[in-house]
C-alpha cells in the first residue's frame, strides 16, 4: 500500500529541515539546495504528493516508467531522467524527458544529439561520471572525462548543465 499525503509531507518536511541544519553548519543558504524527488516502484501519484509539497523536479530511473507515469499526473512536474540509458531509448528519453543525468559515453552523445536534433529540441544534460571508480556503478571514468565533455560541447542541440556524481 502506498503512503498517504500527510505521510509524505512529515517525511519531506523530515528531509528539508535535516537539509536546513547541514547548510546552517557549513554557512551554506538552504535555498540553494534543490531537493527532487524520486518515484522509482512508486505510482503516479508520488510525482503528484512532489508537486503538491513544492518539489517541482521529479527523477525516474527507467524510461519506460517515467512514459507511464506522466499521463496519470494532474500536476505540473519536470521530469529528469536520474537512471542508466541505453542508446536504443534515447528517443523515448528525448520526447519524454526535461533533462537527462546520465550521459556517460559518446555514443549515447551521438543517439541523443540526432534526436533532438530530429525534433528540434535542445536538451540540457549532466554529464555521468564514475568518480569513484566503482566496476558496479555506471559513468564515464575520470581519465574518459575530458573526451566526453567535448563532444558533448560540440553537440549544438545538447546543453551541459554540470555533472552527476556518485562518491565511493
Amino acid at each position: 500500500m502506498f503512503l498517504e499525503y500527510d505521510q509524505f509531507v512529515e517525511n519531506a518536511r523530515r528531509v528539508t529541515a535535516r537539509i536546513a541544519e547541514v547548510c546552517a553548519r557549513c554557512g551554506r543558504d538552504p535555498a540553494t539546495v534543490k531537493l527532487m524527488a524520486v518515484t522509482k516502484a512508486h505510482p503516479a501519484q508520488a510525482a503528484d504528493y512532489a508537486a503538491r509539497f513544492g518539489l517541482t523536479v521529479v527523477g525516474e530511473n527507467r524510461v519506460q516508467e517515467a512514459v507511464a507515469k506522466k499521463p496519470g499526473c494532474a500536476l505540473p512536474i519536470r521530469w529528469e531522467l536520474i537512471g542508466h540509458l541505453q542508446s536504443n531509448k534515447a528517443k523515448l528519453a528525448v520526447t519524454c524527458f526535461d533533462r537527462i543525468q546520465s550521459v556517460d559515453r559518446l555514443k549515447l552523445v551521438g543517439a541523443l544529439e540526432r534526436q533532438c536534433a530530429d525534433l528540434g529540441k535542445e536538451m540540457p544534460v549532466l554529464m555521468q561520471v564514475n568518480a569513484g571508480e566503482d566496476p558496479k556503478k555506471f559513468g564515464v571514468h575520470c581519465d574518459e572525462a575530458d573526451q566526453l565533455l567535448e563532444a558533448v560541447l560540440a553537440a549544438p542541440h545538447l546543453k551541459i548543465e554540470g555533472l552527476m556524481t556518485m562518491a565511493p
